[in-house]
């Protein structure tokens, strides 16, 4: 009967393992899939900044300020969100962690891709 409950215990040790360690994988797939976005995402602000310095009209400016302000805040949502990652030591509260992580990395791609989205459209329309 002990070598039973002991047997229990493992495999439920190891699936909560396995499931921690599937889940972690998803989170920094998400993070590795947008991160070297963040060289793009810099000449597209960049670029929005040259078209800026050089527009006279104030509405353009006044879209080209936000959209650069977008892509600013979309790069310091990846930095924090690199910044505060830290799975914790204690299993039993990984999981709880790592779902929570996985809305904010995926708030940061989502804020990450929008705002580059927009930077292109902008750069296409006022070259």
């Amino acid at each position: 009967m002990k070598r039973i409950v002991l047997f229990l215990c493992l495999v439920g040790l190891f699936t909560s393992c396995r499931d921690k360690s599937t889940l972690e994988k998803e989170v920094m797939n998400v993070h590795d899939e947008v991160m070297p976005k963040l060289g793009e995402l810099n000449k597209d602000k960049k670029k929005l900044q040259t078209i800026l310095a050089n527009s006279t009209d104030e509405s353009v400016k006044t879209t080209l300020q936000e959209a650069i302000t977008s892509l600013e805040k979309a790069d310091e949502g990846m930095m924090d969100w690199m910044a505060e990652y830290k799975l914790p030591s204690d299993i039993s509260s990984q999981e709880v962690y790592l779902k929570n992580e996985m809305m904010r990395i995926t708030k940061v791609k989502t804020d990450m891709l929008q705002s580059m989205s927009n930077a292109k459209l902008l750069q296409e329309k006022y070259k």
